[in-house]
């Protein structure tokens, strides 16, 4: 919009046209036109050897000459200098680079304005009396005829100053062209032919459905040699002809010896499109090995050679996969990117939950947001399947322990019996030491406690005592199998022996326990001994 105080002057980003009408008034009015001028250079998209020149006319009809390089500019071509004119015919030359250099993906292309290119306030010119809202129309349909708008100048001409009709139509179809930038899909008309309709995308700044988001900051670097090969291939069918693609890289490589090619992963980039992240490893005559920079391996990919059978594979784009340095990040986070308004993007650089490891990045259209939806699903896919991979190593593990437990147990039984038997050696080889040998002082007592246990029990009264029993049990199962077998009597006086007996019985089982006692701790005392005297030797 512009203010009529006998002269129209607006603000103009990179070209401008000076128009010259006469009026009914005094004098001479100048119009400026309003554009918005250039938003930078063409991007290439191929492998970095086409070039792309845009021409404008400044407002002193000297063409401002504008070259940009391809996406990968360090490979055999060189970086050209955008010139533009200045006011007083002073070429001054402006650096265009885009973000990350050669060979990486860049976040965006940033274009340095041109100094003193620009349409200024003109000061100069006569009162301005106007002819009305048609003649304004009128030089309005002129100006845009003799200056070619810019991409954003037309999305704005198509939403606020619609002149096909001259009628309230006009109004409807700016509405409906508001509608389309909104959705960010369409064409929108504005003007009647010769201008061409308007292509609404995502990144007008009309589009409604877009947002910023944070994604984590690769932390691989150069040395790494991650290289990604984008293929205009679905994934299904690079991931079943895995095999054969090594094989052809390996080609590509010169079928080295000493290299090794090394397909990172497999991921989708669209659904007709896919990207294989790949590495080389060098092996040297001493056997290290070495990774390849991932710079020296994009230049070889992009020799006119290689590219040609890159390409005949399906290969539509080959790129460096690097973490940019810090200049790069703040010159990205510095300018917001097309489509985002730049305090929604101060806002998202605010609201970084941790600036040091994620970075903000637009959303723009449900495309993008499916993308990374689907990013999403196959990223927890494969969080999914590693927990799963953990839970089965974790049922084998356990199957191994049990295993192993019960190993121990075995081992200790056959730990027992081999002390048992490692026992029994050992007594024997005492008793063959001992042949020949005097006893020892506790043997003597031993065996003297023996021997009257022997005596006792082979003495002449004991015996008849024993006979005597035999003799009375003898005599009574006699009587017994003459009597009623329901009844049982026992003389007193036999009750009485009998109870001797038994309680002398009893003391000398008492008494073979205890010897056994003995000799089972002297035994103990052996053992001991012998074990002490074994452990001496080990050390």
């Amino acid at each position: 919009m512009a203010y009529n105080f006998g002269n129209q002057s607006s603000f103009n980003f990179g070209t401008s046209t000076t128009t010259t009408k006469p009026t009914t008034g005094f004098g001479t009015n100048t119009f400026a036109s309003t554009g918005f001028g250039s938003f930078g250079s063409s991007f290439g998209t191929g492998f970095g050897t086409g070039t792309t020149t845009s021409t404008t006319f400044s407002g002193f009809g000297t063409p401002t000459q504008t070259t940009n390089t391809g996406l990968f500019s360090g490979f055999g071509t060189t970086s050209q200098p955008t010139s533009t004119p200045s006011l007083f015919n002073v070429n001054q030359p402006q650096q265009s680079q885009g973000f990350g250099g050669f060979g990486a993906k860049p976040f965006g292309t940033i274009t340095t304005p041109s100094l003193g290119s620009g349409g200024g306030f003109n000061l100069g010119g006569g009162l301005n009396t106007g002819l009305g809202q048609q003649q304004q129309q009128q030089q309005q349909q002129q100006q845009q005829q003799q200056q070619a708008p810019s991409e954003l100048e037309q999305i704005c001409h198509s939403v606020y100053n619609v002149f096909m009709f001259g009628d309230e139509r006009d109004e409807v179809i700016s509405k409906f062209n508001l509608l389309q930038a909104s959705w960010g899909k369409g064409k929108g008309y504005y003007a009647p032919p010769p201008a061409n309709p308007v292509e609404y995308n995502p990144t007008n700044p009309f589009h409604r459905f877009k947002t910023v988001v944070f994604s984590v900051k690769p932390t691989v670097e150069i040395r790494d040699g991650f290289v990604i090969l984008q293929f205009n291939k679905k994934e299904e069918e690079i991931r079943a002809q895995e095999d054969q693609l090594k094989t052809s890289l390996s080609n590509i490589l010169g079928n080295k010896p000493n290299l090794i090619l090394h397909v990172d992963s497999i991921k989708a980039a669209s659904e007709a499109a896919s990207l294989v992240l790949i590495y080389v490893e060098e092996r040297a005559q001493n056997g290290q090995t070495r990774r390849i920079a991932n710079t020296e391996l994009c230049n070889f990919l992009l020799q006119p050679t290689t590219k040609s059978q890159l390409v005949s594979m399906g290969v539509v784009d080959v790129f460096t996969f690097t973490m940019p340095d810090k200049d790069h990040i703040e010159e990205y986070l510095t300018n917001p990117p097309a489509g985002i308004d730049p305090l929604v993007w101060k806002q998202a650089l605010a609201e970084n939950p941790d600036s040091s490891k994620f970075i903000p990045v637009p959303l723009l259209g449900f495309c993008e947001l499916k993308w990374r939806y689907n990013c999403q699903q196959e990223e927890t896919k494969r969080h999914h399947a590693y927990v799963e991979q953990l839970a089965q190593d974790i049922v084998s593990l356990r199957n191994e322990n049990e295993n192993i437990r019960l190993k121990i147990l075995d081992f200790k039984q056959k730990h027992v019996e081999l002390q048992h038997r490692l026992l029994k050696l050992m007594v024997k080889q005492q008793v063959y030491l001992n042949v020949g040998v005097a006893l020892r002082p506790e043997e003597e007592i031993l065996r003297s406690q023996l021997d009257n246990i022997e005596v006792q029990l082979n003495s002449a009264q004991l015996a008849g005592r024993l006979s005597e029993l035999s003799t009375q049990v003898r005599l009574h199962k006699q009587e017994e199998s003459q009597q009623d077998p329901d009844s049982y009597t026992m003389v007193p006086v036999m009750q009485q022996e009998m109870k001797q007996f038994l309680n002398m019985q009893q003391d000398a089982i008492k008494s073979l326990i205890e010897i056994i006692q003995d000799d089972m701790a002297d035994l103990e005392l052996i053992e001991t001994d012998l074990s002490n005297v074994n452990a001496g030797k080990d050390q």
